[in-house]
Order: structure tokens, then sequence, then C-alpha cells
């Protein structure tokens, strides 16, 4: 059996078909390292690439496209993380710096009063010795809302804040914690007045709410830290009578505001009022000023004392005077029993 053999052998491509490759277009295979023999180039349009069925064949941009995906959002997800972590850390700081300004704007705008008053129609429990006892909460309860309602007026209704029982002694005597708002207008007097205006006096007894009270035990204080001593003003000229010389300082609020009152300054312990006085030795023109107005005076007044007694004199002189003339007539008049007299009226 004879065998024919092509003169033209087709060369066999080194270039192994891969479908999942993209074709490339070359005339000369490098890898082909045992082979200088140009080969057919892979591309060709004549030929039938489709190796496989149309279904079965992958989609290669559709791989890349989901692969680009899968690493877009791997990619966009580790930032993200990165994000809320920055975002939380930022939160956590700005949060913490909140609480801490309204900490102290809330401590600095207020105004802390103490109060306390004594009950005559409760009876003491030892239960109300302990602050978180029910018996304790229930009367604090009660007594607050009875402060609220004698606040809640005209005139501190806009700056009466809260109500808080702080302890209740064996007496009977409550102990109470006001706050008002930080203003100049408001005064432990304005306070004081308030209070007692909003009792009411039933069958000869003061009442808060449904709590008899004494009236002589009510008082209120502010505490010394709510005031602060202004900078002491000039000393004043020394005064040369009494050799003394004095200066004035005002109240101010935490904030730096001019008190009406130095009511909350006044409770600061260790530190004196608004005035002080001091000795003092006046300037020697001072005194001689201060004597010769002195001499001044004084020869003023005699002066004016003389010219009152010449307008007195010359006032008397120029008034009629009146003479009393005796005259002795006949002996036949002699027994007579008063003398005759006979008035003349001289200028």
């Amino acid at each position: 059996m004879k065998t024919k053999v092509s003169s033209n052998p087709k060369p066999k491509s080194s270039i192994p078909h891969c479908p999942y490759e993209i074709p490339i277009s070359t005339i000369y295979n490098p890898s082909s390292n045992d082979s200088d023999i140009p080969v057919v180039s892979i591309y060709n349009p004549n030929l039938n690439q489709n190796t496989r069925p149309p279904e079965t064949k992958p989609n290669l941009q559709k791989i890349c496209l989901e692969k680009l995906k899968a690493q877009f959002h791997k990619d966009q997800r580790k930032k993200h993380e990165f994000y809320m972590a920055v975002c939380f850390l930022i939160t956590l700081v700005a949060t913490g710096a909140i609480i801490v300004i309204m900490h102290k704007s809330t401590t600095k705008d207020l105004l802390l009063v103490h109060g306390e008053f004594t009950i005559l129609n409760v009876e003491y429990s030892s239960k109300l010795m302990h602050r978180n006892s029910s018996e304790f909460l229930q009367i604090s309860k009660e007594i607050c809302h009875s402060v609220d309602m004698t606040f809640l007026v005209p005139g501190l209704s806009d700056y009466y804040r809260s109500c808080h029982v702080t302890a209740i002694s064996p007496n009977l005597n409550v102990h109470v914690l006001l706050t008002f708002a930080n203003d100049p207008s408001v005064t432990i007097g304005q306070i004081g007045l308030t209070f007692i205006k909003g009792l009411r006096i039933l069958h000869g007894k003061t009442w808060l709410g449904a709590f008899s009270i004494n009236v002589q035990s009510i008082g209120f204080m502010i505490s010394g830290q709510e005031g602060q001593w202004g900078e002491w003003s000039e000393w004043s000229k020394c005064n040369a009578t009494l050799r003394v010389s004095t200066r004035t300082r005002p109240c101010l609020s935490r904030t730096g505001v001019k008190l009406s009152s130095v009511d909350r300054c006044l409770l600061i312990p260790g530190l004196k009022g608004d005035l002080d006085i001091g000795k003092c030795s006046p300037v020697p023109w001072e005194t001689e000023h201060i004597r010769v107005l002195n001499n001044d005076k004084s020869t003023e007044d005699t002066k004016s004392s003389r010219e009152h007694n010449e307008k007195i004199d010359t006032k008397v002189d120029s008034q009629p005077q009146e003479a009393e003339v005796i005259e002795v007539h006949d002996t036949e008049e002699l027994n007579h029993p008063g003398p005759r007299v006979r008035k003349e009226r001289t200028n």
C-alpha cells in the first residue's frame, strides 16, 4: 500500500490553541525556541475560530468586567471602612468636646441658691435619711412641685429653672437647691419675697402646698462662688477733716456682669465688702486752704453779726420813746394820793 506523501507538508504550529486567550496576529512565534520557521498567523478570518459552541464559550469581556468590579468594590469597601473609622473617631472627639462645653456653659449660666425651711405636719422617718429611698423621693417630688408653683409667677418665671431636695434633717428641716438663670436682675431678696408671697395662710398656719411650714425657718442663700469682686477703684482724695480716704469695688457675676447688689460677693469667705477705708495725711496746701476758708467764714460771720447788731440799734433809735415828767403844782394838790403825771412824747 502506497502512502501519498505531500510535497509541501504543513508545519505543525508550536502555539497551542487556547480559546480563553485573546487571539494575537503574529507571523513568528518567539516561544518556539527550537524552530525559526515562520508560522501562519493565529488570527485568520478565513478560519473558523469557534472551537466551542457559542453557548459554552466564556464571555471574556464580561469576565474582565466582573473582575474589575470585584476589585473596585473591594477597594471601595476598604476605603469606606477607613472613612467610617475616621468619622467615628471624629464623632467621639466632637461629642466629648460638646459635652464639656455644654457642661461649662450650663454651670456658668446657672445661679445656685440654697434654701431651707421646716415642715410641721409630717412625721420624720429614718428612711428619709437615705436619698435613694422611695419615701425620700416621693416627698422630694411633692416639695419641689410646690416650690415650682411658688416661683412660676411673673417676675421670676423667666429665670426659674429647677428644684432639688438635697437633705431632710431629723427635725424635718428641708434643704433645697434652686437653680435660676444667672441674670443680674435676680437677687436673693427677690427670691425670698417671691417665695413668701407664694405661701398660703389657712387656719392660722402657713402652707406650702400640702405642707405646713415654720415661717421663721425660711432662709435662702446664694453660694459665694456665684459672685466675684471686681477691681478696686482709685483712692479718693484725703479728707482733711476726717483724715481718711476711701475706695470701692463692684460685685460681678461669674460672667463678668456688674450686679446691682453685692449679696453674692458678701458670702465669699475671707474677703471684705465693697468699701475700703484707709487713713491718710492731707497735703499741706489743702490744710492751709481749709484753714483760710475757715478764717474767711469766721470773718464773714463776725461781719454779718456786726451788721445785724447795727441794724437792730438803728431800728431802736428810730422808734418814738415815752418820758415821764413829774410836775409839782400848788400845795393844795400835794394832798393828792399820787403824783400828777404828764406824759410827753419825744422824738
